[in-house]
């Protein structure tokens, strides 16, 4: 669990480091609303927004940290603690719709 106020370079130091395939998978505490960034490319990611609004944006970096701020305020207004998950290889689609144990 991340504080919400780090999130963000946290998710800009991770970013580059994800191999092809790999998905970053960002949760609420309860675990009910998702954001999921996935590396398409060597400079194309991929981010799912599963939770107040279901949108799917795709970019390089530089736009998708930007959306991410956005996202952020949009899906996690009064949360203070986030869950991230580093996932493997995996379908993002498939991964946005997982249920993970609620509270």
């Amino acid at each position: 669990m991340l504080d919400k106020s780090n999130l963000h370079t946290e998710i800009s130091r991770m970013l580059p480091s994800l191999t092809l395939g790999e998905c970053l998978d960002i949760r609420s505490y309860k675990r009910n609303r998702i954001i999921v960034i996935c590396r398409e490319e060597v400079n194309r990611y991929l981010l799912i927004e599963n939770g107040f609004s279901q949108q799917t944006m795709e970019g390089s970096e530089a736009y998708i940290l930007k959306a991410l701020k956005k996202a952020f305020k949009k899906e996690f207004p009064r949360s203070n603690k986030l869950r991230v998950y580093k996932e493997g290889v995996t379908d993002p689609y498939a991964l946005s719709t997982l249920k993970r144990k609620t509270l």
